[in-house]
């Protein structure tokens, strides 16, 4: 009897570890335009600390897609993955203050956002640095 339960209880885990939302999951969500459920699958990921959901998140916020659109919320899920050095995230940080996509524009942080991600060999930040 003991072993049918540890058996049952395996299944049960392997089923749950099988459903286990991943990043790879809302990328394809995504792709298929499928916006909220792309959603909704990064943002535990994101809130966990996933880079890489994060810059999703704050995309979909940016663009109203699979929720409202909200340049703060953007701008906070960038910043996010910028601080942990993700390139592309510090770039589109740089650009929303450049165009002023805030409401108004801020040269200072954008130079910041947009030298960083330069530095680091982004090359549509470096073409953006040697624009404006």
């Amino acid at each position: 009897m003991k072993s049918l339960i540890a058996i049952g209880l395996a299944c049960m885990l392997a089923v749950s570890a099988a459903h286990a939302t991943t990043f790879e999951e809302a990328v394809a969500l995504y792709q298929d335009k499928n916006y909220s459920e792309a959603f909704q699958v990064a943002r535990p990921l994101a809130e966990k600390g996933n880079a890489e959901a994060q810059v999703m998140l704050a995309t979909l916020y940016e663009n109203g897609r699979g929720t409202e659109k909200d340049m703060s919320q953007a701008v906070s899920w960038y910043g996010a993955a910028a601080s942990q050095n993700h390139f592309g995230a510090m770039f589109a940080l740089g650009m929303i203050y450049l165009e002023g996509r805030t409401g108004t524009r801020d040269l200072g942080q954008a130079q910041k956002w947009i030298s960083k991600a330069a530095e680091a060999g982004h090359l549509p930040a470096q073409h953006a640095l040697g624009m404006y």
